[in-house]
């Protein structure tokens, strides 16, 4: 996948982008390969506690292993704004305006 490729090699420049760990455990949740999925996400919110979106995305692969407590940690982490299609964490307690940073 040509996205994974461009992730990886934005992370060989800079190994803590915790936005592009987040993107890169995307791809592999969206081709049921929850694992993967769940080790970048799991070093996206090492590198940044407060984004919403690795937390979410994590809650979706962990819910796929049947994971549920660990979903349901990582989904009461998160907050979203439907309405300005935002994602935020309770961590922080702001939302991305931008959306996935």
């Amino acid at each position: 996948m040509k996205a994974i490729e461009a992730l990886t090699a934005a992370l060989k420049i800079d190994p803590n982008l915790a936005s592009a760990l987040s993107a890169r455990g995307f791809a592999p949740l969206k081709a049921n390969q929850y694992r993967g999925a769940i080790a970048d996400l799991d070093e996206a919110i090492r590198l940044d506690p407060t984004y919403g979106y690795a937390y979410a995305r994590r809650a979706a692969a962990r819910r796929a292993t049947r994971d549920q407590s660990g979903a349901d940690a990582d989904q009461d982490t998160v907050r979203f704004d439907h309405g300005r299609r935002q994602c935020g964490c309770r961590v922080s307690g702001r939302f991305s305006k931008r959306g996935p940073r």
